[in-house]
């Protein structure tokens, strides 16, 4: 697939592309002790249990990233066009795209008919002009200039801070990218005689109502705001031409790629997963490791460094006991680097630490198993490593709990800690016991996390943690209680966390431990990326663009909308 494909799908929400914080720095503080457990009532397993409401998790955090990590600033680059082609949203399929795109382009809409007064040219230019042929299909100028519109509003929207650092030739290089992928999609639709049924054209229309109200919120006619943004005859028709040309395109891509899923279901697909997992563990196999670090600079930090080894090796001594002996701090705590896969340690830790973990023979084996114990300099640290068990697969079983969260408030009021923290137990059990006067199953809980999610109360937040493993992200409470041998969908309890109380529900248990899903994702990636590189091949070499047309609907375009002036 052409690196620079743009996904016409918006990326997470904005708050979300701040950059990442998760590089592991030295962390050697005493670690808090283990929370009381305060026994809940709990449900019995129900086959009837119906599955929650979608509640997406922005607490959410990746299988295998550990807990141990101090927040770090690392600048973020200025982004490139998103490689991925659209994805499948939940709901009503390609249809449910769309709303998301209009809802874009509408809201840029908005925003440069409120708050900017439009350079509309005096130049003429014909909509009905081909811009760009692929293959058998013709995208006229008007269409280019929707698909220019989108990728230069979602820069606008997406990366506002780099906005100004993308250039015209990246947007009309990405429009271009988007134009060939979305066409060929639909060049072979047709072939295979795919249309929108009348629920989907429904759904359409439905759709392109988002302009009608936004065109009444400006107190315009739907085709003069639609003119207002794209230019002197352009109309909401047009538009709407555009996205059933689209919708049409993505119901034939979600239909491969829901072909392609369907494909690794069944017999043969285990074994086709443990091939992938043997010929590239060390892509899935994770870290157990502790760590001590001394100051590199100090001219005893060798002779420490030394004797911590020594007393590991040759004394037996356990790693913490010989951090203890050899620095003369009883209260002295290790750091782990636990749940870390080679990439990570290497990107985020150290490059010689991760080559010296995950240090395999010429038969694969890893040559420094349980027990060994080595040094790494590294930023000016040197770091005492000890592997307290050899690079292993995950075989956590990933859980979903949704959640209601009541943190102990910390204001200066004239009530104690203790006060306090019965002020905040009180609220959970209110809100347990108003679980427990409906009928107890997940889709009542999920109602009451939807509720309490736009509570005005600050000390009230709820959410689903998806995907759970016990890899130490989430408070130690509630992984001890989701984890524990005997629990099943449908229990619920409330928990006494750290400076808060939990009301929790187990919604599902997944059916594959964390390795066999990482690397059956990634089986099926390969073959969707194969899918799509082999669509474009057909039609790469059969792209003609005119290049006087162009330049002509993008000049139009930017005469009538100028972001962010």
């Amino acid at each position: 697939m052409d690196e620079n494909i743009l996904n016409p799908t918006p990326m997470n929400d904005p708050e979300e592309q701040a950059p990442e914080t998760d590089e592991v720095v030295p962390e050697q503080a005493e670690q808090p002790a283990e929370p009381e457990i305060i026994d809940g009532e709990e449900a019995p397993a129900d086959e009837a249990v119906e599955e929650a409401a979608d509640a997406e998790n922005a607490d959410a955090e990746d299988a295998s990233e550990p807990a141990d990590e101090a927040d770090s600033y690392e600048e973020e680059p200025v982004p490139e066009a998103v490689t991925e082609p659209v994805k499948k949203k939940k709901g009503k399929g390609a249809i449910a795209v769309l709303v998301i795109l209009v809802a874009l382009l509408v809201a840029t809409s908005v925003f440069l008919v409120s708050t900017i007064v439009s350079k509309v040219s005096s130049s003429k230019i014909d909509f009905d002009e081909i811009a760009v042929t692929v293959g058998d299909v013709d995208v006229t100028v008007g269409e280019y200039m929707y698909w220019y519109a989108y990728v230069d509003a979602y820069y606008y929207n997406y990366y506002s801070y780099y906005y100004s650092q993308i250039s015209e030739e990246q947007i009309k290089a990405d429009t271009l990218n988007q134009i060939t992928f979305t066409s060929s999609l639909y060049s072979e639709a047709v072939k295979a005689g795919y249309s929108l049924d009348e629920e989907e054209i429904a759904e359409l229309d439905e759709s392109m109502q988002s302009y009608e109200v936004a065109a009444e919120a400006a107190s315009m006619e739907v085709d003069d705001y639609v003119a207002e943004n794209f230019g002197k005859g352009y109309t909401a028709e047009m538009l709407r031409s555009y996205l059933e040309k689209q919708a049409v395109a993505y119901k034939y891509y979600e239909d491969a790629m829901d072909k392609i899923d369907e494909g690794f279901k069944g017999d043969g697909v285990a074994q086709k997963v443990e091939d992938a997992y043997a010929a590239n563990k060390i892509k899935y196999d994770l870290s157990d490791v502790s760590y001590y670090y001394f100051d590199a600079t100090d001219d005893e930090s060798e002779k420490k460094a030394n004797s911590l080894m020594t007393k590991i090796s040759n004394d037996g001594m356990g790693f913490e006991d010989a951090v203890k002996a050899v620095t003369g701090d009883s209260d002295a705590v290790v750091s782990k680097l636990s749940g870390y896969d080679k990439e990570t340690v290497s990107s985020k830790f150290s490059e010689e630490a991760a080559e010296w973990i995950f240090e395999t023979d010429a038969e694969g084996k890893y040559v420094n198993g349980t027990g060994a114990v080595s040094k790494v300099e590294s930023g000016g640290m040197l770091y005492v490593l000890h592997i307290n068990e050899a690079p292993h697969r995950n075989e956590s079983i990933p859980v979903t709990l949704d959640y209601i969260q009541v943190d102990v408030s910390t204001d200066d009021s004239m009530k104690s800690a203790d006060e306090l923290d019965v002020q905040s137990k009180s609220k959970a059990n209110s809100i347990l016991k108003e679980f427990e006067e409906t009928d107890k199953t997940a889709e009542a809980f999920a109602h009451l996390v939807l509720d309490y999610a736009e509570s005005d109360d600050a000390l009230i937040n709820a959410d689903a943690y998806e995907d759970m493993v016990a890899d130490g992200t989430h408070d130690e409470a509630v992984e001890k209680w989701a984890f524990e041998a005997d629990r099943k969908v449908g229990d619920y309890a409330l928990i006494k966390g750290d400076g808060c109380y939990f009301v929790v529900f187990y919604r599902e248990k997944a059916e594959n431990p964390v390795w066999y899903q990482s690397a059956l994702t990634a089986l099926i990636q390969a073959e969707k990326s194969t899918w799509e590189t082999e669509i474009l091949g057909e039609y790469e070499s059969a792209v003609v663009s005119n290049d006087e047309m162009i330049d002509k609907a993008v000049s139009f375009i930017k005469a009538n909308i100028q972001q962010g002036q």
